[in-house]
């Protein structure tokens, strides 16, 4: 035989009985809410004064005492005592909801005193990089650049450009938007296919990942220099010949690379064509006749070069 269900307060007998569970009612409500505050919620705030406060008052010394008395809303007495804080330093204002905000430490770094250095710290790399490249020296040792635009002075296919850019502008988009110098292409954005190649200093780069403040005082050099006054480049004229483009859009960095490539080695062989232009990539896949084009056009570069020392 099952043993009778334990009587509940606010359920009838026949209700437990039969094992009804029935929605609590008003008085079970109440009794409910007796309990709580009379039982669990002095519980709670005895155990939490018990294993929090009390261990903090006793390992904390001086200023920090009252700094926890003011976090936790009561104040601290030596005898361990814990009594309401007094009204002469509420913790909230009156009619105010809002919380007193913390003092922050003195010596803190906050977040804009963290940025501000960082910006002065790239601002004045760049400003050396300047005078390293013999660029004239900026009105302020240790100013900081923009964000605004600023006064840059370029060197392109030897005339001297005067502009106001931003410190954030590209040697791409400066001398494609700037300058309307469009030969190079901006493809990838990212320093990966190679169709932004110029050449500062007679060295190939992706001008998409070239500031246009750090190319002031180098001497910067684009396809259009290479098909003045109507006569073509000798890797320009290969190109032609080898059929080495279809759509056209790599093929101003594809010529500017070969350029610098054959200027450091006049005499390649097919391998080391193949991984002098591997920072160049050509998406309709003409490679066969690129590497034809470069030895082709070594060939005419030699043999102009020795008529030129025969005059």
């Amino acid at each position: 035989m099952e043993p009778m269900p334990l009587l509940r307060r606010g359920i009838s007998d026949a209700e437990q009985i039969v094992g009804v569970e029935p929605v609590p009612g008003a008085e079970t409500k109440k009794f409910l809410r007796r309990k709580y505050f009379a039982v669990y919620l002095p519980c709670g705030i005895a155990a939490y004064i018990k294993s929090v406060i009390i261990p903090l008052r006793c390992n904390s010394h001086g200023s920090g005492n009252h700094v926890l008395s003011r976090a936790i809303g009561f104040k601290l007495v030596p005898q361990n005592v814990l009594l309401p804080q007094s009204i002469e330093e509420p913790i909230m204002k009156s009619g105010n909801n809002k919380t007193r905000k913390k003092k922050e430490a003195p010596d803190a770094l906050s977040r804009r005193d963290f940025l501000k250095g960082a910006s002065v710290a790239v601002s004045g790399s760049l400003l050396a990089g300047q005078a390293a490249a013999g660029s004239p020296p900026p009105p302020q040792s240790g100013a900081v650049v923009g964000p605004g635009a600023v006064p840059v002075t370029l060197r392109v296919n030897g005339k001297t450009q005067n502009l106001k850019l931003e410190p954030r502008v590209t040697l791409l988009d400066a001398l494609r938007n700037k300058l309307d110098i469009t030969g190079s292409k901006r493809v990838c954005d990212r320093a990966t296919c190679g169709a932004c190649t110029m050449l500062m200093d007679n060295k190939p780069v992706y001008a998409c990942t070239v500031l246009a403040i750090e190319a002031q005082g180098h001497d910067i050099t684009t396809i259009e220099h290479f098909s003045s006054g109507g006569k073509l480049h000798p890797v320009m004229t290969a190109f032609v010949e080898n059929d080495a483009q279809q759509c056209g859009f790599c093929t101003p960095g594809f010529v500017m690379a070969c350029i610098a490539f054959l200027e450091k080695n006049p005499n390649p062989s097919l391998a080391e064509v193949e991984k002098g232009l591997g920072g160049n990539l050509c998406r309709c896949g003409t490679y066969h006749g690129i590497k034809h084009a470069v030895l082709e056009a070594a060939k005419t570069m030699k043999a102009q070069k020795g008529g030129h020392a025969h005059a």
